[in-house]
């Protein structure tokens, strides 16, 4: 059960024509915990290392490294991580209107 207001993440395109948007080797901590967002790009979360709670639409996933995680378009969705935890990922979006 979410707990705040989904946020809208805008996503930062790579390119200005390109339908990816890419992070490598994001850190996941814990300042990100409940960050409750929502966008409309199909996102594909890879799990490097460490382990990170994700919450999506209202299902929780326990994503430990090796593990890939996939959130649809407009689904509402939220890293949960305890206290001096952290997950770094890679993370690809794709905007499927572009």
């Amino acid at each position: 059960m979410f707990r705040t207001v989904p946020e809208y993440e805008n996503i930062l395109y790579n390119s200005e024509n390109s339908p990816f948007a890419y992070q490598i080797n994001k850190k996941i901590t814990d300042r990100d915990h409940f960050k409750h967002a929502w966008h409309e790009e199909i996102e594909i979360k890879y799990i490097v290392s460490g382990a990170v709670n994700i919450s999506v639409g209202g299902e929780r996933i326990d994503a430990h490294a090796g593990d890939v995680v996939i959130i649809n378009p407009c689904e509402h969705h939220i890293n949960e991580m305890k206290v001096g935890d952290e997950a770094v990922c890679n993370i690809l979006c794709v905007d499927l209107s572009r």
